[in-house]
């Protein structure tokens, strides 16, 4: 059956095309903006048509979903909606309803979770960006994003005051971008875009000592997947979708920028020893560890002596890296692996408590 795309073009969606091989993305779009240019509901200029399926964005903000539903035909959702509060929650659920019985693809351990737990059929499947190689010199650290309110671009500028020895770049634009470049220290820098996205990888990612992502709410936070597969230490808070996958030393809980700055100049430190989901051949960012006298064991260990991570002497270094030949087998086995992992992550935490 012939596959049809409705998402937005983004490289993080690549590895989710490998799902369906007979598949082609939808090139055109065209969005309903409603109220101070802020985007409401979005609409594609597809024609549905029989004997095909479709992959499409979620019906709370898309209106093919409710075409398609309407018209009978076969289609899978992307979902990013998780757990918001109550009302929220009563609102998505409203929207949601109708499509019950309908597939649903959750980018997110969170969005998977809140999808099972009120009945609807979801499938998790993590994003990922084709891997690059990081390069052995790092430059600065990175912001990448809308300058807008959610986003919370300006206290990326309180870490920067902080370090003053380290260069900082921000790279987007928007509603706060003159306030930003308005409040800056010398030791930041404003890119308001760059284009290629490739040149976007190459350039800044794969160059960045961290990348750092404090937005209040962001359900997936593509940025977070792109410097991972760029090689690249990441520090974001716990509103961003693909901190679910991160080791909880670099996601941030509160807005102290001194606690930022510390996780920041730590994270680089042993970031080298995590595992990469975002990349082509490994599928964890957690620190490899070890089972021995009935708890998990990091294999890496802080020295309080000399205030770095060094290796663990009680624990043998292990990798759970997955080598796969085929997109096809990869696609089957990364399903396997990500259940695999999230049921031994559950038992982890029910033995440390």
């Amino acid at each position: 059956m012939k596959t049809i795309f409705v998402l937005d073009e983004h490289p993080v969606y690549d590895r989710l095309t490998q799902l369906f091989p007979d598949s082609e993305q939808l090139p055109h779009k065209s969005r309903v903006l409603l109220g101070n240019n802020k985007l409401f509901f979005q609409k594609t200029e597809v024609k549905f048509e029989k004997g095909k399926q479709y992959i499409l964005n979620s019906p709370i903000n898309s209106f093919e979903c409710w075409q398609a539903l309407f018209g009978g035909h076969n289609f899978v959702m992307v979902e990013e909606y998780y757990n918001k509060g109550w009302l929220k929650n009563l609102l998505a659920l409203m929207l949601l309803t109708p499509f019950k019985s309908k597939p649903f693809i959750s980018p997110t351990p969170r969005t998977h979770e809140f999808l099972t737990k009120n009945g609807f059929r979801s499938t998790l499947i993590p994003p990922t960006c084709k891997k690059r190689l990081g390069a052995e010199k790092r430059e600065f650290y990175l912001f990448v994003g809308k300058m807008i309110p959610s986003k919370n671009p300006l206290f990326v500028l309180e870490i920067a005051k902080l370090m003053p020895n380290e260069h900082f770049i921000m790279i987007g634009q928007g509603e706060l971008f003159n306030e930003a470049v308005g409040k800056a220290t010398g030791n930041v820098s404003f890119i308001p875009e760059v284009i290629p996205h490739d040149r976007l990888l190459d350039e800044y990612f794969c160059r960045a000592k961290a990348l750092i992502h404090p937005a209040f709410k962001d359900p997936i936070g593509f940025v977070v997947i792109e410097a991972l597969a760029c090689q690249t230490p990441v520090v974001c808070s716990e509103g961003v979708g693909a901190s679910d996958y991160l080791p909880k030393e670099c996601v941030m809980k509160g807005f102290n920028a001194q606690e930022w700055v510390n996780a920041v100049k730590r994270v680089k430190i042993w970031f080298k020893n995590i595992l990469y989901l975002a990349t082509g051949n490994e599928y964890f960012y957690e620190p490899a560890k070890v089972w021995k006298d009935g708890r998990w064991m990091p294999i890496e260990v802080w020295s309080k002596e000399q205030k770095h991570w060094m290796p663990n002497p009680e624990c043998k270094r292990m990798f759970l890296v997955e080598k796969v030949q085929t997109p096809e087998q990869e696609a089957g086995e990364m399903l396997d692996k990500m259940d695999a992992w999230l049921a031994e992550k559950e038992r982890r935490r029910r033995v440390s408590e």
